[in-house]
């Protein structure tokens, strides 16, 4: 779980890092401001995606101990 709170700080710094050059950035040109939103658009979905798959992993997981669970009371408490 650890490793998934780094994960998350990180995602989280970059999104928040694409925000703000979004609107401090000195450029007049509107088309290199939708260059850095694109940018920003796309660590979003990566973001998203990473998360997504993160979430399915934990999941499976969870179900897999679930199943644990209920054999070893099935069995009454046998690990084998």
């Amino acid at each position: 779980m650890n490793s998934q709170k780094t994960l998350f700080a990180i995602l989280g710094g970059v999104a928040l890092s694409a925000g703000i050059g979004i609107l401090l950035t000195s450029y007049r040109d509107s088309s290199k401001r939708k260059e850095i939103f694109d940018k920003a658009r796309d660590y979003t979905d990566t973001a998203k995606e990473t998360i997504k798959d993160s979430a399915a992993g934990v999941k499976k997981e969870l179900k897999k101990m679930g199943e644990d669970a209920e054999r070893m009371v099935n069995e009454g408490g046998n690990t084998t």
